[in-house]
């Protein structure tokens, strides 16, 4: 029976490449662990609109926390055949981990520590024990063990730091954090067994691909429902009916320059490089830094509705513009690893960002929001231009 399980889980190298229902189902899920993430940056910013350092780092770990377990699970089905019985029984019990953390992702540093942090160990650790389980004693079993162990070590500081108060408890989780990073840096070396390396990976890169496009779309819907909800909630003004336009145009630009060539071209790019696994990890925190700059951009046009013409203060104006600078910033990352270029209009678009922060902090706070569009918009002329003049480029990953 484990030799019959072991076989089914397998992938062959001509499986379909698309993502299963089930997968789609996993990332409805996210849907709402995203705005979960968004509220919580909000509520970073406090009434005065300071930057609060203590929350924002929560906000940070916390994000990264659900980035962990979306993309672990997204490897896991591309490396296995996404048929397979016992990959639908670990995608369904990861998505009861998922809402869980979800539901207790708000008051994570607060009541609901245990819960968040309980759901988080238990989704990392439940993940490579059913595929250790289902393999038997498979050899591509070794990588899923070394997997379980470091994950086990992860677990241990996530729920200790769920009994410990405010910053400890941040400390504490932002080491499971860093345990999990240095184990994807690593290939979770463990004694006796070594260590996974990056060329015996076996990914379905253009399913990896797919995944990570599908994320990106799933966070700019959560743009989209974050701010049509926050516009819909308030008196039809002027200053707000301007400021929820100018919001939904910066959408349809990050969606226009991340599928601009190298987002549209990431597919192409797993299948062209030499060592896809090795793009699938440095892929891994370029699209979450594109992700938090979408939801950063996000939280930034909820306050420029909420109140277009008032003074903006620090926090305001660094989210404003900071949202697009993060995004355009790992945006020239992800042009790298797509084609090996560096585009200068990616360089120079989040330098200008950060320059004019000091500025945007004397006129209305509506004039940030349409500052950091303009730059958008401005990088997005640059696309089309080039667009039409016929420089266009194959995928070379460096990779």
């Amino acid at each position: 029976m484990a030799t019959d399980r072991a076989a089914d889980l397998v992938r062959e190298p001509d499986e379909p490449e698309r993502a299963t229902f089930i997968e789609l189902l996993f990332d409805v899920v996210f849907a709402f662990a995203l705005t979960r993430v968004s509220q919580q940056l909000l509520e970073s910013i406090d009434s005065g609109r300071r930057i609060e350092w203590l929350p924002f780092g929560e906000t940070l770990v916390l994000s990264v926390a659900v980035w962990n377990v979306w993309t672990f699970t997204c490897w896991t089905t591309s490396r296995f055949n996404r048929l397979a019985g016992s990959l639908h029984v670990t995608i369904s019990a990861l998505i009861l981990g998922s809402l869980l953390m979800a539901v207790g992702l708000p008051k994570a540093f607060e009541d609901r520590g245990l819960l968040f942090a309980g759901a988080y160990a238990a989704s990392q650790i439940g993940r490579p024990l059913i595929i250790v389980l289902a393999l038997g004693n498979h050899p591509r079993r070794e990588n899923s063990l070394r997997m379980l162990c470091w994950a086990v070590a992860s677990g241990v500081f996530w729920i200790v730091g769920a009994f410990l108060p405010g910053a400890l408890r941040m400390l504490f989780w932002a080491v499971g954090i860093g345990i999990d990073y240095l184990g994807i840096r690593f290939g979770w070396p463990v004694p006796g067994l070594g260590r996974e390396r990056n060329e015996r990976w076996r990914l379905a890169g253009e399913h990896l691909a797919e995944r990570y496009q599908q994320f990106y779309i799933l966070a700019l819907g959560e743009s989209v429902l974050f701010t049509g909800l926050t516009y819909s909630d308030g008196d039809l003004t002027f200053g707000r009916t301007l400021a929820f336009l100018i919001s939904l145009g910066s959408t349809l630009l990050l969606w226009h320059i991340y599928f601009f060539e190298a987002g549209r071209s990431l597919p192409d790019a797993m299948a062209r490089a030499g060592r896809p696994s090795e793009l699938g990890q440095s892929s891994n925190y370029t699209q979450y830094a594109l992700v938090a700059g979408v939801l950063a951009t996000a939280v930034a046009n909820e306050l420029a509705i909420d109140d277009p013409f008032g003074s903006p203060h620090l926090a305001f104006v660094a989210v404003t513009l900071g949202g697009p600078a993060i995004f355009l910033a790992a945006r020239l990352r992800f042009e790298y690893e797509v084609f090996g270029r560096l585009n200068l209009s990616l360089v120079i678009g989040p330098l200008a960002l950060c320059a004019l922060i000091p500025v945007m902090l004397f006129p209305p706070a509506l004039v940030a929001t349409i500052t950091a569009a303009g730059v958008l918009a401005a990088v997005s002329a640059v696309q089309l231009v080039r667009r039409r003049q016929g420089r266009t480029v194959e995928p070379a990953p460096p990779f």
